[in-house]
């Protein structure tokens, strides 16, 4: 049997996985269709720079939707209520203080893909 992939992420990571899903399947997908057709409409599709610029655009869509699917597919959300709140863990949130400027910063803690 082969072991499934999986990656670990927040209730906000995954929805943004599947916001950005939406947006590149809609309004995404319209406007390089829309770009297309534009630089088909300006002639000569052999020395086109303009077609070739919206093929890239399209293959860089199509791609970006498939690695995002994978991604949904093999996605385990956290169950954020099962989190001990003395163990710091992926979907913590902590808070330190840094002593240069003497103010508390609060980190996250996510996975990989999660991180910006």
């Amino acid at each position: 049997m082969e072991k499934k992939n999986t990656t670990k992420y927040t209730q906000a990571g995954y929805q943004a996985l599947l916001d950005e899903l939406a947006y590149l399947e809609g309004e995404k997908t319209e406007e390089v269709k829309r770009n297309l057709a534009f630089a088909r409409s300006l002639g000569d599709l052999t020395e086109n720079s303009e077609y070739d610029a919206a093929k890239d655009e399209q293959a860089q869509v199509e791609a970006r939707k498939t690695e995002l699917k994978e991604l949904i597919k093999n996605a385990e959300i956290i169950d954020e209520s099962e989190i001990d709140e003395d163990v710091v863990n992926l979907g913590s949130t902590i808070v330190l203080l840094d002593c240069e400027y003497n103010e508390e910063v609060e980190y996250s803690i996510v996975s990989t893909n999660e991180a910006d």
